[in-house]
């Protein structure tokens, strides 16, 4: 494959790059890469901005680092130091406990300009399985995934932003919906205090004014009419008690289609 061929496949690699289906370009992408530099094992770190860390995001094989017991300023591992540094390092003759069965090991920063948006390694068993120009056409493919990440990152960035700012609103139509509800019971029981004072107690005294007329009177029709009038004020006197018993007001049509409604208090009343 020639350095035109090479640049074109990325170029046209990153250029359908989404980070919704990250994980099927991540695969198109490890396979690019292994033409380029037959690894054995390859991982992607992306920094995370808000802990200022960097965080395995894709792997092929084992998701290869060194010193993974060493925490650097950005991160546990080699990677984190390669993160600080913003330099391409590459191994190839390692050995020893820290390496493992590790022979060649090849890390690339993603950068975007002088910013960092992640990391990219490189492991293979056989030691000097990595080249520097092997390592340079790495680079060309870590800028062109840099920007495409950091671009697709600052747009899954605002999609959880827009979301919770969604949630928020949901969140603050609910709280004014339940104010609106409060202030309608609040006003319902500021006027079922008021109707209490201003019409319980003449109630009474029109009631007592009935029944002494009703047992004052010998017209048992007089008495019949006097009677019914009581019924009356004893209904008036329940209403005000139901009144009184409401914790939530459920509103019913006053006159179907007509906007202004009434407090439903039961059958009859």
């Amino acid at each position: 494959m020639t350095e035109i061929d090479f640049i074109t496949r990325a170029t046209r690699l990153m250029g359908e790059f989404s980070y919704a289906e990250r994980e099927r370009h991540y695969e198109r992408l490890f396979d690019l890469l292994q033409e380029v530099a037959p690894f054995q094992d390859a991982a992607i770190f992306l920094l995370d901005e808000r802990k200022r860390k960097i965080e395995l995001e894709s792997s092929r094989g084992r998701p290869v680092d060194l010193v993974h017991v060493v925490e650097f300023e950005m991160g546990m591992g080699f990677s984190a130091w390669v993160a600080s540094e913003r330099r391409i390092v590459l191994l190839d003759n390692l050995k020893g406990r820290q390496a493992g069965d590790m022979g060649s090991f090849l890390s690339v920063p993603l950068l975007v300009g002088d910013d960092l948006v992640g990391v990219v390694n490189f492991g293979h068993a056989e030691q000097g399985a990595f080249t520097q120009p092997q390592a340079e056409r790495v680079q060309v493919v870590a800028s062109l995934l840099a920007g495409i990440l950091a671009k697709n990152l600052l747009i899954a960035r605002l999609q959880r932003q827009n979301e919770k700012i969604r949630r928020m609103n949901r969140k603050l139509k609910e709280a004014q919906q339940k104010l609106v509800e409060a202030e309608k019971g609040a006003a319902v029981s500021a006027t079922v205090v008021s109707l209490n004072h201003e019409i319980n107690n003449p109630l009474q005294i029109i009631s007592g004014n009935l029944q002494l007329a009703r047992q004052s009177s010998d017209n048992e029709e007089v008495k019949a009419k006097l009677a019914v009038a009581e019924e009356q004020l004893e209904r008036v006197a329940k209403v005000l008690r139901k009144l009184r018993e409401v914790q939530q007001p459920l509103f019913a049509e006053y006159i179907p289609g007509d906007e202004e409604k009434m407090i439903e208090l039961g059958e009859g009343e």
